[in-house]
């Protein structure tokens, strides 16, 4: 079983956690091997959040990329029927809210350009 005790997977406490001040690619380099070992990019807690739901509410757009590029899915809903898109909208994720979008739209070509200014919808 990939779950731990409390719900979650190794992944989705990598999302909560903030980047190591000393080795910032250290959290990406933990993740690329548990991918690597075959753990499971979508695979959702407790709270049916997926690893994406939680980087999106922790403003890490370096691991939401890595999230995105290692093919984890916009449309999951976790068990309040919430997206990740919409909880970069409720934690007012603006830069979220921007690279997702772009990410719906250009898929992983995205992930590349992202540094391009967007025009980003306050609705």
């Amino acid at each position: 079983d990939e779950t731990l005790a409390d719900g979650t997977t190794v992944l989705h406490k990598l999302a909560s956690m903030n980047a190591n001040e000393y080795d910032p690619n250290d959290k990406l380099n933990k993740a690329r091997i548990l991918l690597s070992a075959g753990l499971k990019t979508n695979l959702v807690d407790a709270y049916g959040s997926t690893a994406l739901h939680v980087a999106v509410k922790n403003d890490d757009l370096k691991f939401i990329k890595f999230l995105l590029a290692s093919g984890a899915k916009l449309d999951d809903k976790d068990n309040r029927g919430k997206t990740p898109y919409d909880v970069a909208v409720m934690n007012g994720r603006r830069m979220v809210q921007g690279l997702l979008d772009q990410f719906k739209d250009e898929g992983m070509a995205a992930l590349v350009n992202s540094k391009k200014k967007r025009k980003i919808s306050i609705s």
